[in-house]
């Protein structure tokens, strides 16, 4: 799915719970370790998933050198993210893109399971938008892997753009 370069993001279909925020989150940022985690327990079967499985996460993503090779990139402007934070500092979603040519895919938007169903992904997936386009993006597109997905993604202006091919564990449409 894509966005009309043309067209303005329609609005969030939802305003966000009292205390959240969305902003982006770079290299040096104190949060970049949880919300680098933050996939693997928005993306896991665990249906309780909460800031206790993102603290675990993190201390794995610290581990494995995953918050050191990502920071370079943050730096260069080769990979944004963009994060909610509740009111307790914690992100309960988040997501990237990679602008690359003036185009890119916005991918990597989780929610934990603990905050689902407040709007934080459609938040999350309009802000990772509205950056792309203020950082030069002109082609912004996505994939998805369920139709109750792709039906907030339509809410949020994004529509078919063709089919692409993802070799992954899951499959994905767009």
């Amino acid at each position: 799915m894509a966005l009309d370069p043309g067209r303005p993001l329609a609005p969030r279909p939802q305003p966000l719970p009292a205390g959240v925020s969305v902003r982006a989150v770079e290299a040096d940022d104190p949060a970049l370790p949880a919300v680098l985690a933050l996939p693997r327990p928005a993306f896991g079967r665990d249906d309780t998933a909460g800031a206790r499985k993102l603290a675990a996460a993190a201390e794995d993503v610290i581990a494995d050198g995953t918050v050191e090779a990502v920071r370079p990139t943050l730096r260069t402007g080769h990979k944004r993210l963009l994060t909610a934070f509740g009111p307790d500092g914690v992100p309960p979603a988040a997501g990237h893109y990679h602008p690359a040519g003036g185009a890119t895919e916005i991918g990597g938007v989780g929610t934990l399971a603990t905050a689902r169903r407040q709007g934080l992904a459609a938040a999350v997936t309009t802000a990772l938008a509205v950056d792309a386009r203020e950082h030069g993006v002109t082609t912004v597109f996505l994939a998805y892997a369920a139709e109750s997905v792709a039906r907030l993604y339509a809410r949020l202006g994004f529509r078919p753009a063709g089919v692409t091919l993802l070799i992954a564990d899951q499959p994905a449409r767009s």
